[in-house]
Formats: C-alpha cells, structure tokens, sequence
C-alpha cells in the first residue's frame, strides 16, 4: 500500500462522506485505544461501508479483506492494491489471503473484516452467517478483535449510527486454546449482541427526533 496515496484519497473522501452518508459513531475510543494489532469486524450493507471507516477510523493507513471478483478489472485492481486491500476469494480456503492478513497483524497493525462474508443486500437488521474467519485469525494470533455494527443501510442524506464495541481476544473465553468452531461462537455471540445494541439506541434516538424507524 502506498500511504501517501491512501491519505490523499481519503482526504477527497472525507468530506464527500460526511455529506452523502452522515453517520454518528458511538465508541470511537475502543477502536482508538487499541495501539497494536487488532481485527475490527463489522456488519456489511455496500461499499460505504468501507468508506466510512477509512474516513472515521484508519487515518494513517488501510487494511481490508475484499472480495477477489472487485479485483478483475485493472484499474481497479490497481486502486485496491494501492489502499490496502487483500484480495480473498469467497466459499473456498484462500490460503494466500490467511497469510496476508498474518502479515498484516505482524507488522502489529489493524485490518477490516467483514465476518458475515457478504453483502446483506436486503438491507435487513439481522445478521448474516458469521463465518470462522475472525476467530482463526484472533486464536492464531492472539489478536483482539473489534465488533462494529451499523444500525441499517445507508442512504443518501438519511443519518446513520453505528457503535463500536470493547476490544476482546477469543482465548480470553476459555481456559484451554479453542478451536476455531468454539471461537466463532463467540465471535458470533458477541455481534448479535452488538447488533441488539445498536437497534436499541439507534431507535430510541430516532423516536426522540420523532423520526420514522424504517
């Protein structure tokens, strides 16, 4: 990755999100508090999802898992290649992509997953299947994990809310070294619960502004 580019883009970024997609984000400081390594884990509606975070979260520079197809054009694959991105291909173990994000965590720095493998295209508030990725990675690394969840799909002028949750390390669970089924239980609990939380204080907000709940 080159990070003079990243921060030029994400700077043309920046003010085009704030515009077109506003979005309160509560916790801030558990993404900020964490110096080191970590996998921060997000539910996944479309790729503002990734702008936002680039904007509010990874300001000197990006890693992210993304899907291999967004990388068959070439000139894409250049800008994605240039912010950061790795390339996993879905349904099928990537062992290149496992151990690219083990450097990444090497060099002691933070990547973006997005553990329910997809896109939620509906737009629902239910999770999608969470997929073993993220506690491998946790397990294997001892790296902790940052759950992130937004409240609903974004769109255009409609505000968003999203909350980031306590850091937390899969084997912090157990008192013997899980396996990776083990640990996405917990993964997987932990971002329901997330989710629960997001939904509570995103629509008690809402019903305060006396806005629709949609």
């Amino acid at each position: 990755m080159n990070r003079l580019f990243y921060k030029f883009v994400r700077a043309l970024m920046w003010p085009v999100q704030k515009l077109l997609w506003p979005t309160t984000i509560i916790g801030r400081e558990n993404f900020d508090g964490v110096q080191g390594k970590a996998i921060l884990v997000c539910n996944h509606y479309s790729t503002v999802d990734s702008m936002i975070i680039c904007c509010n979260l990874f300001k000197k520079y990006n890693n992210a898992l993304v899907k291999s197809e967004a990388f068959k054009n070439p000139v894409e694959r250049w800008f994605l290649y240039k912010m950061g991105c790795i390339p996993v291909h879905r349904g099928e173990a990537d062992m290149q992509a496992v151990k690219n994000v083990f450097k990444v965590l090497r060099r002691d720095e933070k990547i973006l997953v997005f553990p329910e493998g997809t896109r939620n295209k509906q737009g629902t508030k239910k999770l999608q299947q969470i997929k073993p990725g993220v506690a491998m990675f946790s397990i294997r690394m001892d790296a902790p994990v940052i759950p992130m969840m937004y409240y609903r799909m974004h769109k255009i002028g409609r505000r968003n809310y999203a909350i980031i949750g306590k850091p937390f390390k899969v084997t912090d669970y157990f008192d013997h070294k899980p396996t990776v089924d083990e640990g996405n239980v917990v993964v997987t609990e932990i971002l329901t619960k997330l989710r629960e939380e997001v939904t509570a204080y995103a629509e008690e907000r809402l019903k305060a502004e006396g806005k629709s709940i949609d």
